[in-house]
């Protein structure tokens, strides 16, 4: 599994699911592990990003409580995320399952910031 380090210009990538992980929490390593299979998929467009959230630099730039933490990027934007029983917000906290994040690339895949103010996930 390869991690890149965080650099501005990565955290800008357009149309993109950026994932910080730290490699000592189980949960970021599962859903590291996750990412890395599906982003070696050709069927997915979607470029996946995993950055290792350990690396200092981060920490000045990016305040996370836990990881993993996913940022959703769509036509050069951070993608606002509406999760039922959670406050809208631009994070994704949390490990999901293999079929759950199948489900979020194509629905990052097909969402349409001109006509959604939001991506509406049910997981």
């Amino acid at each position: 599994m390869d991690t890149i380090k965080y650099d501005k210009y990565n955290t800008k990538a357009s149309d993109a699911l950026i994932c910080f992980i730290q490699s000592w929490s189980p949960s970021a390593l599962y859903m590291a592990h996750q990412l890395d299979k599906l982003r070696h998929n050709k069927e997915i467009k979607l470029k996946i990003l995993l950055i290792d959230y350990d690396n200092d630099i981060i920490h000045d730039t990016i305040q996370l409580n836990m990881t993993p933490v996913c940022i959703i990027r769509k036509n050069n934007k951070q993608v606002l995320i509406r999760r039922n029983g959670y406050t809208d917000n631009i994070y994704l906290m949390g490990s999901l399952k293999k079929d759950q994040l199948k489900q979020l690339i194509t629905q990052i895949e097909q969402y349409d910031d001109k006509n959604q103010p939001f991506l509406e996930v049910s997981f």
